[in-house]
């Protein structure tokens, strides 16, 4: 991945489709597609990385896009970008793996859970502020590779989801006092989780066939967000 524009820092150039229009159908095939081609890599997992299970949401994903958010313009353009960088990190988190078949171990994980609006977001950006902590800050969920560690990179990262988190309108006075939504934020388990396409989505459109299929089954969903921290670790 070195010869990556993203593996310099230059992630506007890589992913500039990410802050653009888009006016076209949302589906599997387009979207793998796309993100074939963003990074230039074709595994998306296998059975190491309950692939069948991934498809199966994405698709049920598209097709409550289709049916039943009701996108207007900007909404699609937003559908398409929050689901593209979703699977472009998987791509990247499973050709990390494939070369780094050691990875680090999770150490002394300390794991919250909360009924949401109780505050469970405030007290993870609480905790994350301990030096002794490592938390996940969104830019780094939001486009886990190259991992984190390289100062340089990691400035350009998170000034490149700023950037993206402007384009999805989430930084508004409006949404910020509902939840605040910065690069730096530390992040949880939806927002890990929606690069194999987890439940995040349905905070942000309609889609109830595809909450359905999500909650069916959410072990591979936890399996794949340990593969995503220990990517993050890996720097830190």
């Amino acid at each position: 991945m070195n010869s990556n524009p993203a593996s310099l820092g230059d992630f506007a150039t890589r992913y500039r489709a990410l802050v653009e229009p888009y006016s076209g159908p949302l589906t599997p095939s387009g979207l793998m597609g796309e993100a074939e081609q963003i990074m230039g890599m074709s595994d998306w997992g296998g059975a190491d990385f309950a692939e069948t299970r991934f498809r199966e949401r994405l698709a049920a994903m598209c097709q409550s896009m289709e049916t039943e958010a009701g996108l207007n313009a900007a909404g699609r353009s937003r559908a398409h970008s929050r689901i593209l960088f979703n699977v472009c990190g998987r791509l990247g988190v499973v050709d990390w793996h494939r070369r780094n078949p050691g990875a680090p171990p999770i150490t002394a994980p300390l794991i919250g859970t909360g009924f949401g609006r109780a505050g469970t977001s405030f007290l993870h950006q609480l905790l994350g502020q301990d030096p002794d902590n490592n938390s996940a800050p969104m830019a780094e969920c939001m486009i886990p590779t190259p991992p984190p560690g390289d100062p340089q990179v990691d400035a350009a990262r998170f000034d490149f989801v700023g950037r993206l988190m402007d384009f999805h309108g989430i930084r508004s006075p409006e949404i910020e006092a509902i939840h605040p939504f910065q690069p730096e934020n530390a992040a949880e388990c939806g927002a890990i989780q929606a690069s194999t396409m987890g439940t995040e989505y349905q905070a942000f459109w309609s889609l109830p066939t595809y909450i359905q299929r999500a909650h069916a089954d959410v072990e591979d969903l936890f399996d794949w967000e340990k593969a995503v921290l220990q990517l993050m670790g890996s720097g830190k």
